[in-house]
């Protein structure tokens, strides 16, 4: 369970930055990136500030849900340290 719930985590972050690298590179449609390349194209630093920071956010959120999810999992596990 240890290595599935640490495999779960780290999909977690490489699907986020796959997905926000495809996005930027790609430029498809509205969307973070999107916001980004606008800002960029524009000299808006604000509007790029913006979408960094939207980024942040989410991939934060996203690793504390992995992080609370994996805790939760395996909460039977001794801690490390508490030997």
């Amino acid at each position: 369970m240890p290595s599935i719930a640490t495999g779960v985590h780290l999909g977690l972050i490489y699907s986020w930055l796959a997905t926000v690298g495809a996005e930027y590179f790609l430029a498809v449609g509205p969307g973070i990136g999107g916001l980004v390349i606008a800002g960029r194209e524009r000299f808006d630093m604000a509007l790029v500030m913006v979408g960094v920071f939207i980024l942040g956010i989410v991939g934060f959120l996203l690793n504390r849900l992995a992080s609370a999810l994996e805790a939760h999992l395996l909460r039977w596990r001794p801690k490390a340290g508490n030997y």
